[in-house]
């Protein structure tokens, strides 16, 4: 896994990666993720050329600013490439991971919910990207303080 990220990193850009290892692809993206300062984000379009900032539409105020969302973290971002969005009312996701009194991380937990049934992209050859990008530590979401 470490070679094919670092050889798509190598090329520049944001080259298409020939995914060939027998492992399942969100572990790709969860590793790629997780070992270097890359976000990953999710669409159902495939044509993407240029990430242009738009408003969401959230209930906190950080989830709800104009912005290009990315995750650090390959699952979350996967479940916005396989969501059709155009097909649901709402959409409600979350991803936290929690550290327990000793300091040990556990997670991630996830939250994934639409507001009605639809059908996932889910057959072969359906549009579906996950883009991967140079995180930028400054937009990142705040950390929650932990109950006590």
């Amino acid at each position: 896994m470490d070679a094919l990220r670092d050889a798509a990193l190598l090329t520049g850009g944001c080259p298409e990666i020939r995914y060939d290892l027998p492992h399942p692809k969100w572990q790709f993206l969860c590793h790629a993720a997780d070992r270097r300062d890359l976000a990953v984000h999710g669409s159902g379009d495939p044509a993407i050329a240029v990430f242009e900032p738009r408003q969401s539409n959230d209930l906190n105020d950080f989830g709800n600013q104009k912005a290009v969302y990315a995750a650090s973290d390959g699952l979350w971002a996967m479940f916005f490439a396989i969501v059709d969005r155009a097909r649901v009312g709402s959409i409600t996701n979350a991803c936290v991971r929690l550290t327990d009194p000793a300091g040990t991380l556990h997670g991630p937990y996830y939250v994934f919910s639409v507001s009605r049934f639809q059908r996932w992209r889910s057959v072969p050859g359906a549009a579906a990207r996950s883009t991967c990008c140079r995180a930028n530590p400054s937009s990142c979401s705040p950390r929650w303080p932990s109950a006590t």
